[in-house]
């Protein structure tokens, strides 16, 4: 799904239906590979079409086993996968830095860790997000 997910779901419950229907439609331990813009890149802000930001935590609520370890610990993570009953393990997630971003890392004058903690904070910092999910049944 290449630039795709941001598009859909304005509505939480059409978002959650498609994160449903991909979880019937395909079988135990398929992958999903996901590449979206980053919500804080001129990319995702200036395209009104782009209705639903896509993140790591956001998928993360469509993970059974990490919502019952929210719950067992008390956490007010709404536990998406537990109401929806669909399992998606994240098992991939890279950050793709813009430029000058990119050549600075690759350059190593600036620390993985310093780019994670700009794109928190900053805007075009990071272009895209690849996912990937892996479907539990």
């Amino acid at each position: 799904m290449i630039h795709v997910l941001e598009h859909l779901g304005r509505e939480p419950d059409v978002f959650i239906g498609i994160m449903k229907e991909l979880h019937r439609a395909c079988r135990a331990g398929a992958e999903i590979q996901i590449v979206v813009p980053h919500p804080r890149h001129d990319n995702f802000i200036a395209d009104p079409t782009h209705v639903r930001p896509i993140t790591l935590d956001g998928m993360l609520l469509f993970d059974r086993r990490r919502c019952e370890e929210w719950q067992k610990g008390g956490y007010s993570n709404t536990p998406l996968a537990i109401y929806h009953d669909v399992d998606f393990e994240t098992v991939a997630y890279v950050q793709v830095p813009d430029e000058p971003w990119r050549t600075l890392v690759n350059e190593r004058k600036l620390a993985v860790e310093k780019l994670e903690e700009l794109a928190r904070t900053s805007n075009n910092v990071v272009v895209e997000i690849h996912l990937t999910l892996k479907v539990r049944k």
